[in-house]
């Protein structure tokens, strides 16, 4: 759980540059980044990408996935 808890801050921390980028250069023009608990991670790459790609909702997670008690993945 510690993990996703890092990795959850983590991008919650990219999420805020990233915003403060785009309204530091006059950019902003209504583009919202939306809140990093809303993203869909649809595939990991660790260090290597495949080359049979995985995809459908057979693959994707969401952060609802990591609130669930461990063993329930349904």
């Amino acid at each position: 759980m510690a993990g996703v808890i890092r990795l959850s801050n983590a991008l919650a921390i990219i999420r805020e540059r990233l915003s403060s980028l785009i309204k530091a250069d006059g950019l902003h023009s209504g583009l919202e980044i939306p809140n990093h608990l809303n993203w869909t991670v649809t595939m990991w790459h660790y260090a290597t990408d495949s080359s049979i790609e995985y995809k459908g909702k057979m693959f994707h997670a969401s952060w609802e996935v990591s609130k669930k008690p461990r063993g329930k993945t349904a």
